[in-house]
């Protein structure tokens, strides 16, 4: 195959396990293709129409998608490691069990997408918009979400272990069982979030308003507190908060 499909009408194509390493497929039209199991290697996919593409177990690694279109696309098992991806639409996209791992995407629509399982380690995830996308059971340490809407997202027993999550909004965010262990807080809104059963030792909140959280039952904050406390209280948290 030639290496440069710029603009290309490929709607519908079936390039299942095509080896497409470092072609220019900018801009080009492949809506509903199957792309499963394909090699995008390094793949400039700037532009590109991938609507309901199936990219199942595609490897897209340090492929460019800035600006792509996959909503609604299957990126189950899909390889997206160190992909560049910014200001890409992934609206109602499947990324479960997806590698992520330093993937950058930076302004990019996530809403009501499926991360589960994904692995997000190291991800660029600033300013994105994850408003009601599924993030259950994510490895998402030292991950960058800074100024990310994740308003009704579902992060239940997510890692998020030392992640940047300053000036996030978590408004109504389910983290029930999740691992915030050192992650940074600052600044988010965190109103009718549920942090039941989660691991809040060494969380960052300067500036965080605590009185809306929905729920704290079961957190574990501070190990010197808990050590004492069976259960944290609300009032317990802000009384932290204040010291910080």
């Amino acid at each position: 195959m030639t290496d440069n499909y710029i603009g290309a009408n490929l709607k519908g194509k079936n390039l299942r396990y095509s080896y497409l390493a470092g072609v220019n497929l900018s801009g080009a039209d492949l809506t509903e293709a199957d792309l499963s199991g394909a090699d995008l290697t390094e793949a400039d996919l700037s532009g590109a129409n991938l609507t309901r593409a199936d990219l199942n177990k595609a490897n897209l690694s340090g492929a460019i998608l800035n600006g792509a279109i996959l909503d609604k696309a299957n990126l189950i098992e899909a390889n997206l490691n160190y992909a560049e991806t910014q200001e890409a639409s992934f609206v109602y996209s499947l990324l479960n069990k997806s590698s992520l791992h330093g993937v950058n995407l930076v302004n990019s629509d996530c809403s009501y997408a499926t991360f589960n399982l994904a692995d997000m380690t190291y991800a660029n995830c600033r300013a994105v918009n994850f408003a009601k996308a599924s993030l259950q059971k994510i490895t998402a340490e030292y991950a960058m979400f800074g100024s990310a809407n994740l308003a009704f997202a579902c992060l239940e027993n997510a890692n998020l272990r030392r992640s940047n999550l300053i000036g996030c909004n978590l408004r109504g965010a389910n983290l029930v069982l999740s691992n915030l262990l050192d992650a940074d807080l600052s600044e988010a809104n965190l109103d009718y979030a549920d942090f039941k059963n989660s691991i809040l030792t060494g969380v960052i909140l300067a500036g965080v308003n605590l009185e809306t959280v929905k729920n704290l039952n079961g957190a574990t904050f501070l190990k010197e507190i808990c050590e004492e406390n069976d259960e944290l209280t609300i009032e317990d948290l802000l009384k932290i908060n204040n010291l910080l």
